[in-house]
């Protein structure tokens, strides 16, 4: 990965692009030691695990 080939997401951009939330949950879904790969596909999917977790608590909080 290289700043000059452009494969990097700088980590304010990030956070501007995806939100605080979705950030956090993103990268607490891997391992420590586990890479991130970082594609619109798995962010995608980490956006509509956590609606879904959010209205699951809602549900059940209500």
């Amino acid at each position: 990965m290289s700043k000059s080939l452009g494969n990097i997401i700088p980590a304010k951009e990030f956070l501007d692009k995806y939100g605080e939330d979705i950030t956090r949950f993103y990268i607490g879904s891997y391992h420590y030691r586990e890479p991130i790969d970082i594609n619109e596909e798995s962010i995608n999917q980490a956006k509509e695990n956590y609606r879904y977790m959010k209205a699951t608590i809602k549900t059940i909080v209500n």
